[in-house]
């Protein structure tokens, strides 16, 4: 094959990854190689008992997910008191304005009390 047939391949006959494609994996390589770096939601509610005058608990949740795991989550979120719903569209590699579950998700922020939705660009 010469170099003019050759579609994104470097002379190795890989594909250079996209920008997305290596902030993707950057997040998956840290989730396999430093679990230990986020908190979960029950863990924050722990807190949040524990100095209820110091914090204010945001629930999180990945809308990549299916719909199961999202409907648990917001179950979750609820059932711990959590007042927020933190997201982070570009780290976890999402679009507001298409993914469906983010809608979903806004709704259940406009029904609960003191649940302003929160999410970074």
């Amino acid at each position: 094959m010469d170099v003019e047939t050759r579609d994104q391949e470097d002379l190795w006959g890989f594909r250079p990854l996209t920008i997305e494609d290596q902030i993707k994996r950057f997040f998956q390589d840290l989730n396999v190689y430093c679990p230990d770096l986020k908190s979960s939601n029950p863990e924050i509610a722990d807190l949040i008992k524990r100095y209820p005058d110091k914090f204010i608990g945001f629930g999180f949740m990945n809308p990549n997910k299916d719909e199961n795991y999202v409907d648990a989550k917001l179950q979750e979120i609820s059932d711990l008191g959590l007042k927020d719903v933190k997201m982070l569209p570009t780290l976890q590699m999402f679009n507001p304005t298409e993914n469906k579950k983010f809608e979903k998700i806004c709704e259940y922020c406009e029904k609960q009390e003191n649940s302003p939705l929160s999410y970074r660009l």
